[in-house]
């Protein structure tokens, strides 16, 4: 990914991918929104409470409905070194 903290942009492209999702009906442009999701600042941002708790976890399980909303995720869970349990 080419990052400073391949961790924290791993996780902007995943709210990227639950942005996507949102999407239709609505119009969106895909380039523009992994862009932004780069570069915009998050209104909360507790992104690193939450990288301290998964440090501590002995795993993490990750639930999802549709396995095709595993892609953008991929990302952030392959750059967690806990064991990670999927529940589709």
């Amino acid at each position: 990914m080419g990052s400073d903290d391949p961790l924290k942009t791993a996780l902007r492209y995943a709210l990227a991918g639950n942005i996507i999702d949102f999407g239709p009906p609505h119009e969106f442009d895909l380039d523009a929104t992994f862009s932004e999701a780069l570069d915009k600042k998050m209104g909360i941002d507790h992104s690193d409470e939450l990288f301290r708790d998964i440090e501590q976890a002995r795993m993490v399980l990750y639930l999802a409905i549709m396995p095709e909303k595993l892609l953008p995720t991929n990302f952030l869970l392959k750059r967690l070194i806990i064991p990670i349990f999927f529940l589709l």
